[in-house]
Order: structure tokens, then C-alpha cells, then sequence
């Protein structure tokens, strides 16, 4: 990706808690940049 912004590590978070692929999803919050309330929610 040539731009990463909130949305759209949100979204990869997103999407691997919706394939229930945990640790995977923990990996990218724990190296996001800037986390949010929608971020926390999204786990």
C-alpha cells in the first residue's frame, strides 16, 4: 500500500477478526501508528 492511514489499518484489523485470524489481527494493531475508538472496536 502507498498510503496507510487509519482507515485503512482499521480495515485489515477488520478483516482479520472477521476470518478469525487473531493473532494476525493483534500484529497490525500492535504496529498501527495512531490507534481510535473505531480501531479498539474493531477488535
Amino acid at each position: 500500500m502507498n498510503v496507510r492511514d487509519i482507515i485503512t489499518w482499521t480495515e485489515m484489523v477488520k478483516a482479520y477478526m472477521e476470518f478469525s485470524y487473531v493473532d494476525l489481527a493483534l500484529k497490525m494493531f500492535d504496529g498501527m501508528p495512531e490507534k481510535n475508538c473505531v480501531t479498539y472496536n474493531a477488535l
